[in-house]
């Protein structure tokens, strides 16, 4: 078994009409890249030397869309920001060969599930915030997938890298009386990169034991 901290450096989206229509060459609107850390725990079993069983809680994790818009004919900053609770189910598999490395790089495909439950939702136009958790699904679910390498050592200490995508598969947005649900179908997205010490403790023969850190 394996208990300790988990943090990662994420690239979020809100994909939706808006957030295409931003990045878009042709669009209107304009869309920035949204740069956000995640804090939380980790627990990890190693099931045999092939397989880890993975799961994390973050109890903050953010999402968060900036713009630049149209808001009666001025050209405005929007900040959609949609704050939840989250945890990650995945299964890490050692892979048969290292794209780089070696036999000094362990190479691990990650594959998994994670459901998140929203704390507050908040849209700010020209510093103006707004409370629109009324607007959003109080639950999300998406699947994530990624690569994970660890660096080979002799001792207990074990360092990990590696790249999350993870992807929301409902609409998150629930409508109101203008824009209903259907009409801004929005969906959250992320890219995450992820740094982690472990620590292994000694085990019974056929299981391996981690405590770690991993971003």
């Amino acid at each position: 078994w394996t208990t300790g901290v988990v943090s990662s450096v994420k690239n979020t989206y809100l994909l939706n009409a808006e957030t295409i229509d931003g990045f878009s060459p042709t669009g209107m609107n304009s869309a920035k890249m949204t740069v956000l850390p995640d804090f939380g725990l980790n627990v990890q079993y190693a099931v045999n030397k092939r397989y880890i069983l993975d799961c994390n809680l973050f109890f903050s994790s953010t999402s968060k869309q900036n713009y630049n818009t149209y808001s009666y004919g001025e050209y405005v900053s929007k900040d959609l920001q949609l704050n939840y609770m989250a945890g990650e189910f995945a299964v890490k598999q050692n892979a048969e060969y290292s794209i780089f490395g070696g036999e000094k790089v362990i190479r691990r495909n990650v594959a998994g599930v994670y459901v998140a439950h929203l704390k507050s939702a908040s849209e700010t136009v020209v510093s103006n915030p707004q409370d629109v958790a009324s607007k959003y699904a109080a639950l999300d679910y998406g699947i994530l997938m990624g690569q994970e390498f660890e660096l080979r050592t002799k001792g207990p200490i074990k360092i990990s890298t590696g790249l999350t995508v993870k992807y929301g598969l409902p609409n998150i947005y629930a409508g109101d009386g203008v824009v209903p649900a259907n009409f801004n179908k929005t969906h959250n997205a992320s890219v995450e990169f992820r740094i982690g010490i472990a620590y292994r403790w000694s085990a019974k023969v056929g299981i391996d034991h981690y405590l770690g850190f991993s971003p």
